[in-house]
């Protein structure tokens, strides 16, 4: 089990334990499932008042070209497929994917973009199916605002960022080696998870972000393929109150413009070399 963390994660992060509290406590809590392929509906895993399961999909639209393989929804329209969906303004949202982790962070990143009070489950499914009910019966704590900004970058900034030692590619190792932005850091998605899942404590998160001398103060992008992983760098960063910017044409939209420059120098091996 992961270390409670401090203001900053509260901000962002929920926990299995605290989630039961708060099904208990707050009326206006969703709790959605992101799932790869929603076709056959379903209300996820976890069972509360008001709980959906939505496709990665409802979190991206067509792409192509330069802007990515998955840019973000029109925000129009992904307003009104939440209200369709009876997801108020004022809700507090729960993020999780029975999936994959990464699922959720783009989940999390786009609420976030959209002005929702968005929170993430640690752990995901299986920390809700370990955890046990709590013990207290009082509401919960009053959840801090985050301090970290999370915004969005386009390739320029994506240059400065690099230029400046501070642009994360949140891809796996292969894929950094066969091609990435010149001056971005190989810092893979999965690098920032416990083997059950968990984000990394926050002590670990620190260490991991200052080997590449990036601390508070500035903003650090991410990218990754087409906006995914790279959503899951600035969960972990905004845990630990770090501001950062995700470039959400990603790697797809980079290299579709054949004038951009391509860089296969390494500047990190992830700690698990096989890591996609």
């Amino acid at each position: 089990m992961p270390e409670a963390g401090g203001i900053e994660r509260r901000a962002v992060i929920v926990s299995a334990t605290e989630l039961r509290e708060l099904l208990r406590s707050d009326r206006t809590l969703v709790v959605v499932n992101v799932v790869r392929d929603n076709s056959e509906g379903g209300a996820g895993i976890i069972t509360a008042p008001q709980s959906i399961t939505l496709s990665i999909n409802d979190f991206q639209s067509s792409g192509g070209g330069t802007e990515g393989n998955r840019p973000l929804p029109d925000l129009d329209a992904f307003g009104r497929t939440l209200n369709d969906l009876k997801v108020s303004a004022d809700a507090h949202i729960v993020v999780y994917s029975s999936d994959s982790p990464l699922l959720a962070a783009r989940a999390w990143f786009t609420l976030r973009w959209a002005g929702r009070s968005v929170r993430y489950l640690d752990g995901g499914s299986s920390a809700w199916a370990s955890s046990r009910k709590p013990i207290s019966t009082n509401d919960s704590m009053p959840v801090p605002p985050s301090t970290a900004s999370t915004t969005l970058a386009d390739a320029e900034g994506a240059l400065r960022a690099a230029s400046a030692g501070r642009l994360l590619d949140a891809r796996g190792s292969s894929s950094f080696r066969a091609g990435h932005i010149p001056g971005s850091i190989s810092a893979p998605a999965t690098d920032l998870l416990d083997d059950n899942g968990f984000l990394l404590p926050d002590r670990e998160l620190r260490e991991y972000f200052h080997q590449f001398g990036i601390e508070r103060g500035g903003t650090v992008v991410s990218y990754c393929g087409g906006g995914v992983a790279a959503s899951h760098n600035a969960l972990a960063l905004a845990a630990v109150g770090i501001s950062s910017a995700v470039y959400v044409a990603s790697w797809s939209g980079w290299s579709a413009d054949p004038e951009r420059p391509v860089s296969t120098d390494i500047h990190h091996t992830p700690r698990n070399p096989d890591q996609r």
